[in-house]
């Protein structure tokens, strides 16, 4: 029966894994055709302008950005936008069922919720994940292995924390609150290096560029 506890997060991490993808590439396309049409939005003569909207007809066919690798990326393409806005939503999920969690424990409430839980959490934190991976390497795209890697090490070092830490917490102040502590941690950190990956990515991605080069 312990077994069987671990397939609901187990499930929804496959899920998540497997949609990921399709996903973020969805709304990465998205923010290219977007900013393709405000660039070309009022130049060009009127021949230009017929032949730009035959190619915004075809499927997946961008204007400016041709190929769209992140080194061939423009510096005022908004690349923190279109990964981390795309994902945000998830992100507060994990964070709200992390306090929800805890909280159900001491409510007595039935397995099957709890599972239900796992199985959310285990479809939202691939997305998350696969979007901070994606711009990590969109940052340094000719160390993309270095640049992953650093990232698994930091995620791994902090889950090894997190871990060592929370059963004495637990011990401390009640699974209740131990859990919404997590969380608040999760919103506080998460949120803010967001808001400052939304604000100053693009300059702080101009300047890992140039010091590669």
């Amino acid at each position: 029966m312990v077994g069987l506890c671990y397939l609901p997060q187990s499930i929804g991490g496959i899920i998540g894994g497997l949609s990921a993808g399709v996903y973020l590439r969805y709304w990465f396309n998205k923010a290219v055709h977007q900013y393709n049409n405000e660039k070309m939005n009022g130049t060009g003569t009127d021949q230009e302008e017929e032949e730009e909207e035959e190619k915004q007809d075809k499927k997946n066919k961008t204007l400016l950005i041709i190929n769209d690798k992140s080194k061939n990326l423009p510096y005022d393409f908004p690349i923190c936008q279109s990964r981390l806005v795309p994902v945000w939503i998830h992100g507060i999920l994990v964070q709200v069922i992390t306090a929800l969690y805890g909280w159900c424990y001491v409510w007595h409430a039935p397995l099957p919720v709890l599972l239900c839980l796992q199985f959310f959490v285990g479809i939202n934190i691939p997305i998350v994940d696969s979007a901070i991976s994606t711009l990590t390497m969109d940052f340094r795209p000719k160390q993309a292995a270095s640049a992953i890697a650093s990232s698994n090490l930091f995620n791994q070092g902090f889950g090894a924390i997190a871990s060592l830490v929370i059963y004495p917490i637990i011990q401390a102040i009640g699974v209740g609150y131990a859990f919404t502590i997590a969380s608040l941690l999760l919103i506080v950190i998460g949120n803010l290096l967001m808001i400052l990956l939304l604000k100053y990515g693009s300059t702080w991605r101009e300047a890992c560029d140039k010091n590669e080069k």
